[in-house]
């Protein structure tokens, strides 16, 4: 019996360490690290903040949202990691060089809408819809509609 009781306990308090991972909360832009208000200022200055939340957990994380819909995701040392621009188009500055210049090459004329980094790829969204994924070295590895 001891021992289901010592179970249940493990499991509760995993449960709760599980659902309190999740929590967001308001911030000010001056509590964001300095590299997320760096790059929003750099590249979206003219463009009202219309929220940021941080959602707490091990590593906690930032979410800014923009006026004309942008919406830009921060890891916890205020690197971006996703920029969605719905209604524009990726600040060039943050789409590697190589990516670009495949996007000049192969398809000419669209924009790129979304991009997202996680270390070891970068996956962009271009304005017609079609997703590229590249891996570390930006060379192409899979195409989605």
């Amino acid at each position: 019996m001891k021992k289901f009781w010592i179970a249940l306990l493990g499991a509760g308090l995993f449960a709760t360490a599980v659902f309190a991972d999740g929590d967001e909360v308001p911030v000010r832009m001056h509590e964001l690290p300095d590299a997320a208000r760096t790059l929003v200022d750099k590249y979206f200055r003219d463009i009202k903040v219309t929220s940021a939340m941080m959602e707490k957990g091990m590593a906690p994380s930032y979410e800014v949202k923009l006026a004309d819909g942008t919406k830009i995701d921060f890891d916890a040392r205020g690197e971006w990691t996703d920029v969605e621009r719905p209604n524009g188009v990726v600040p060039d500055g943050l789409v590697p060089q190589p990516i670009l210049k495949f996007v000049a090459a192969n398809y000419p004329g669209r924009h790129v809408r979304g991009v997202e980094r996680d270390g070891r790829n970068h996956e962009i969204t271009l304005d017609n819809g079609l997703e590229l994924k590249f891996n570390r070295k930006f060379r192409l590895v899979e195409t989605d509609r």
